[in-house]
């Protein structure tokens, strides 16, 4: 390998520049080359931003793509391909992480580099990438103007001010949890963003948002900025940061059940136009069908938010007095924080929308979809969920609602 690769890899956490974020490149038709950052593509257009201009390339003069959002998705196949024992494999892993470095995936270079470590602290292949130096006999790992001894770079739990900075193609994180489960996170969070993306992108023609989104993930109590209301994990839209206390266990779910207000966020208020306004029953709704809808071990995370939570459900079938449409359409954000029927309000947001995206075998899903659409256009009111879905009668609607959830609960 080069000498500069040590080099190289020891600034991989730093934050990507402008260069580097528009690496993609579009070779056209008529044989000219277009390079930026590739932001949205399907089987019609393909949209290529070059600092803040967009622009639209039907996908008959496109020959080549070359994107870091498409490596990505190659690089997480091919992790799939070998699975969750990969991560015991030092060899299979400094490959991988040499295809991602090869792939312009240089943050997910560094977490699977890291990962060779910790599964074999004497990789050589990931000691050269690194920069690994031997000091007393052991191989070590310089973080910063710290060295780690690269034996104990799994299981190290850092104090909050020696934190890791970890990124990937869409994501920062800081954290203090031991490096192992960070890897496993950042992956995680990957899938998410995948999944994500592949049930709502095309469909409402989401852009890659304009800035990471940044996550901290706290390995303990007191570092973990409780937000006052007992949740153990929060998105701050002021600050654009998702918070996460990892000393509650399981924290995955709770990971991916904020991701989702996160990418909501910066795909509406912190998109390009600034119009979109996703209503609290569906930004609660969306986020508890990819919370609840986890499976696999960490790092290989399968989402599945087409899987039925059945504590919602029972929630939901079972509760004395649910709330009506009217009064589920007309959540806030903040009716979500009180204790007051906390838990029927998140089961409620939850069936509603699996009910509209998945019940009666999808039947509704191409008007979820339009409804989505609106809601990025900045409309989402009761009216244009009434226009959407024909609901002239809001009762009807209701009893065939809350009828079809009360037979999901009769056959779990």
């Amino acid at each position: 390998m080069s000498a500069l690769v040590p080099l190289l890899c020891l600034a991989l956490l730093v934050a990507p520049g402008d260069d580097e974020l528009e690496g993609d490149t579009l070779l056209l038709t008529s044989g000219k080359t277009k390079e930026g950052r590739v932001v949205y593509e399907d089987d019609e257009v393909v949209i290529l931003r070059k600092g803040s201009k967009e622009t639209e390339y039907e996908r008959a003069e496109v020959d080549q793509v070359d994107s870091r959002v498409r490596n990505l998705d190659a690089l997480l196949d091919r992790l799939d391909a070998k699975g969750p024992d990969v991560m015991r494999d030092g060899a299979a892993l400094a490959e991988l992480a040499q295809f991602a470095e090869a792939s312009r995936l240089s943050g997910e270079a560094e977490l699977l580099f890291l990962a060779a470590l910790i599964a074999d602290p004497a990789q050589p292949v990931a000691l050269e990438a690194l920069g690994c130096r031997e000091r007393k006999g052991d191989w070590s790992y310089k973080k910063g103007s710290k060295w780690i001894e690269n034996n104990e770079l799994s299981t190290a739990v850092e104090k909050w001010k020696d934190r890791w900075e970890l990124r990937t193609v869409h994501y920062t994180c800081e954290t203090n949890v031991p490096l192992a489960l960070a890897v496993r996170a950042m992956l995680d969070l990957e899938r998410f963003y995948r999944a994500f993306y592949d049930l709502f992108a095309e469909e409402v023609r989401l852009v890659e948002p304009l800035e990471s989104m940044d996550f901290r993930i706290h390995a303990d109590t007191s570092s973990y900025p409780e937000p006052g209301d007992g949740r153990v994990a929060w998105f701050d839209p002021s600050d654009r940061l998702t918070h996460v206390n990892a000393s509650v266990k399981p924290w995955t779910d709770d990971m991916v059940h904020e991701a989702v207000h996160h990418v909501f966020h910066m795909t509406t208020v912190r998109a390009k136009s600034s119009k979109g306004n996703i209503p609290a029953w569906l930004d609660e709704g969306t986020a508890e069908l990819f919370g609840t809808g986890l499976a696999g071990e960490p790092g290989f995370t399968v989402l599945a938010p087409d899987s039925i939570d059945a504590a919602h459900i029972r929630g939901h079938a079972q509760a004395e007095k649910p709330y009506d449409l009217s009064r589920v359409l007309a959540f806030r954000a903040d009716d979500y924080l009180g204790s007051v029927d906390r838990r029927l309000k998140y089961s409620q947001s939850y069936t509603l929308t699996y009910f509209l995206l998945y019940g009666d075998g999808g039947s509704r899903r191409d008007q979820f979809m339009e409804f989505l659409r609106q809601a990025y256009e900045g409309k989402s009111s009761m009216t244009v969920f009434q226009d959407v879905f024909e609901t002239e009668s809001k009762d009807k609607f209701e009893e065939t609602w809350f009828a079809a959830i009360a037979q999901m609960a009769d056959n779990l």
